[in-house]
């Protein structure tokens, strides 16, 4: 039991954890990442692309899939 744990914290829950920190951060390959904060996400809602991106995941989800 424990090391099935251990395989969905390692595998799992540490990749996505160290996902969202990189969102607030400004990270090219090439230099270290830079602390920016939130505004990652405040450059997202000011896309005018955001809306139909949601729409067609919802459609994808919500349909595709079950079919």
């Amino acid at each position: 039991m424990s090391l099935a744990i251990f395989g969905v914290i390692a595998f799992s829950l540490g990749p996505m954890i160290v996902s969202f920190g990189y969102t607030f951060t400004e990270y090219d390959i090439l230099s270290p990442p830079r602390f920016i904060g939130i505004e990652n996400y405040r450059k997202l809602m000011e896309d005018e692309l955001l809306s139909k991106s949601l729409v067609n995941t919802l459609y994808y989800t919500g349909v595709s899939l079950p079919l």
